[in-house]
């Protein structure tokens, strides 16, 4: 995928790796390893800790968005992808261009915002849940796409989309799927607004044709105060 937001300090990966082949391989004490973990948001901004958040910490905590009463048609216009040309950065921007995910006019997905009240960091995975009953005139897509967009940058958070599996028989069903994983700092009455899809570049593309009535989509972002600006 191509890197749409700030690429930030390129050589990080390589300078960590170093670091701990000296310390464990040549048994360097001298060596700063740093924080054992480190995740970097949209901005280029560090965050730093002595574990990985998890649901079960006492800093743990989530932001959550719904919506209903939506229709999604199951028609090549609702894709998300490629990118506009010229998005693609790097020497491999036109080779994952048509792979990249990016957003969708609303009117071409089904949608539910999440907005935060506060300052908040998101670390970890989205979960999506969608009760929804559909019919397609031919053979059954077995798969929708969600996704996360940014409507500041007007970008997929992490170029990430997840594929949802559906039953289009007619009959009501609810799919629960944790989305990819992100790290996203949300300020006050900053949004993110997820978007279920019909296809993707970034995927096989499924049969088309009919249409999913959603009658209720939620999705919950788990955020940490256990991690701190480094």
């Amino acid at each position: 995928m191509s890197c749409l937001t700030s690429e930030g300090n390129t050589d990080r990966v390589t300078e960590a790796t170093t670091a701990w082949l000296d310390r464990y391989l040549k048994d360097d004490t001298s060596v700063d390893l740093g924080s054992p973990v480190e995740i970097v948001d949209q901005n280029d901004q560090h965050w730093v800790g002595d574990d990985y958040p998890t649901a079960d910490q006492p800093g743990s905590g989530t932001v959550s968005g719904s919506s209903d009463g939506s229709t999604l048609r199951l028609t090549a216009d609702s894709q998300s992808g490629p990118l506009p040309d010229g998005a693609g950065k790097g020497l491999l921007g036109g080779l994952v261009t048509p792979l990249t995910p990016y957003p969708v006019a609303a009117d071409q997905a089904v949608e539910a915002k999440v907005t935060a009240e506060g300052d908040v960091l998101v670390v970890g995975a989205p979960k999506l849940a969608m009760t929804y009953s559909g019919t397609t005139p031919g053979e059954a897509s077995t798969h929708v796409f969600a996704q996360l967009v940014d409507p500041e940058t007007n970008t997929v958070v992490g170029n990430q989309i997840t594929p949802v599996p559906v039953t289009l028989d007619g009959e009501e069903h609810t799919a629960e799927v944790d989305l990819e994983v992100i790290a996203q700092h949300m300020k006050a009455d900053s949004s993110l607004t997820l978007q279920v899809v019909a296809s993707t570049g970034a995927f096989a593309k499924p049969e088309l044709g009919g249409e999913i009535d959603v009658s209720s989509l939620d999705v919950s972002l788990p955020t940490t105060t256990e991690l701190t600006e480094a």
